[in-house]
């Protein structure tokens, strides 16, 4: 840049591709300009601030509360938050890309391997769900992604500790599901190939991270017993 000012830089043919990706975002900027201005007048720019005031309600999702103080692991978030979007890797996926030939689902091998099918439709991970749903005392039977999950968002758009409980189990259980999956293709752990095994680590996680909750270690002390 050369020490010209970052509204003013030219983006150069020659730039690697994340600098030019970077100063394209400038037009957006504009919408949210007197926040831009009054922060680079502070001694310490804080892009939290302009995130949020670059958000509006046409940007969100329905999704979003579901992320909000959840307690679950970085991984497992990152994962939800990619299945959220349709955007994980499954075979159905892969397949249209040309990266593999078949599609059948390495858990149960009934059908073929969509988002759709490996987290709700499968039988293996309903026995997962239904575990995991048991343990939590939650009388919900597993059924397709779409209906799952609006139910799920109904629930958690709750305030309370049974909302942030439940999708603290929710993303675990993606996660868990996610890494046993891998783990039959990939043969990477043959400890982990029995769907009881996946739930009660899954059940452990849970435990484990709404622990450092006080609101939440009460309520989990009590699903222990």
């Amino acid at each position: 840049m050369k020490g010209s000012a970052v509204m003013d830089t030219v983006i150069k043919s020659s730039a690697s591709w994340i600098m030019k990706a970077k100063l394209q975002q400038r037009d957006s900027i504009v919408s949210g300009k007197q926040v831009w201005d009054k922060l680079l007048c502070c001694t310490r720019f804080n892009s939290n601030q302009f995130y949020n005031a670059m958000i509006d309600d046409g940007s969100r999702v329905a999704w979003q509360h579901l992320f909000v103080n959840n307690r679950a692991r970085p991984r497992a978030i990152h994962t939800t938050w990619l299945a959220c979007h349709g955007k994980l890797g499954t075979k159905d996926r892969l397949y249209r890309f040309g990266m593999i030939h078949e599609q059948r689902c390495s858990l149960c091998d009934d059908t073929n391997e969509s988002l759709e099918h490996l987290f709700f439709a499968c039988s293996v991970t309903k026995s997962i769900w239904s575990y995991v749903l048991q343990w939590l005392a939650i009388q919900h039977e597993p059924k397709a992604w779409s209906i799952d999950f609006a139910w799920l968002l109904e629930k958690t758009a709750k305030k309370g500790w049974r909302a942030n409980l439940l999708k603290l189990a929710f993303t675990e259980t993606i996660y868990g599901i996610w890494r046993f999956q891998n783990d039959m293709i990939f043969g990477a752990n043959t400890q982990r190939y029995k769907s009881i095994d996946t739930s009660k680590d899954i059940i452990d996680n849970i435990m484990y991270r709404g622990w450092a909750s006080k609101k939440l270690r009460e309520h989990i002390t009590s699903l222990m017993i």
